[in-house]
């Protein structure tokens, strides 16, 4: 091979292994949603008989509240005349509340907070998706290198991401170190 093929073929790995490295590798954290807080605010409320009212907005003890309000609705009307619920009709009630509580246990769904940075990789952002029809508030440290090969730790707290969020713009940092930022690291809690 000749030198300056050589030459030519050293410079185009050094360039492409360079740019490499610049790139950003973003991250993205699923963060454990209301369903734990969210259960045992319903639990709370069927017991205490405290309605909707006292969910606090949490969107599954609203739904599991509903349920019981359904259950209890079922029972009386299916009752006036059955008053043993022996009939198929009024044991219903019953499944029917099984397969309402279990969906509102279950139906929420994860959210997704992702550090990431503009296209020239000079400025750091926060985005989020959030399916759930309620918003969150969670807490996010972003890690990264900055151009000079410094390890940098951001921490954000609050967040909060909007419900229903597909892809929204959170936070954003200027100038957090000198560009290009790399190796993005996300970690979240959402409370």
């Amino acid at each position: 091979m000749t030198r300056a093929l050589c030459n030519t073929l050293v410079s185009f790995v050094l360039i492409v292994g360079a740019t490499a490295v610049n790139f950003p590798i973003a991250a993205e954290t699923t963060s454990p949603t209301k369903d734990a807080a969210g259960q045992k605010a319903g639990d709370a409320c069927i017991a205490g008989n405290g309605g909707t009212k006292c969910c606090n907005g949490l969107t599954t003890c609203v739904k599991m509240v509903e349920c019981d309000v359904a259950l209890n609705k079922c029972k009386q009307e299916k009752m006036k005349t059955d008053t043993k619920c022996s009939t198929p009709d009024c044991a219903k009630c019953t499944s029917s509340y099984k397969t309402c509580h279990d969906n509102a246990v279950n139906s929420i769904q994860p959210v997704t907070i992702e550090c990431t940075t503009d296209k020239d990789h000079k400025r750091l952002m926060l985005v989020g998706t959030n399916p759930n029809p309620f918003p969150e508030t969670c807490d996010v440290t972003c890690t990264f290198l900055t151009g000079d090969k410094q390890q940098v730790s951001e921490h954000r707290e609050p967040v909060n991401l909007p419900k229903q969020a597909v892809k929204a713009s959170l936070d954003d940092n200027a100038n957090p170190g000198k560009p290009p930022i790399t190796n993005l690291v996300t970690k979240a809690v959402c409370k």
